[in-house]
């Protein structure tokens, strides 16, 4: 029941911060790649 939603919600939280994370890192990711080939297209 309310026990089990709660266990799953504690469970996933790790995984939520961790999938933040991993977006933050690819869009910071795309930036720079973006940055190198706007530059290498001058």
């Amino acid at each position: 029941g309310l026990n089990a939603l709660s266990g799953l919600l504690v469970s996933l939280a790790p995984f939520g911060k961790f999938s933040s994370y991993l977006s933050q890192q690819l869009v910071l990711l795309y930036r720079f790649s973006a940055t190198i080939i706007n530059n290498l297209n001058r």
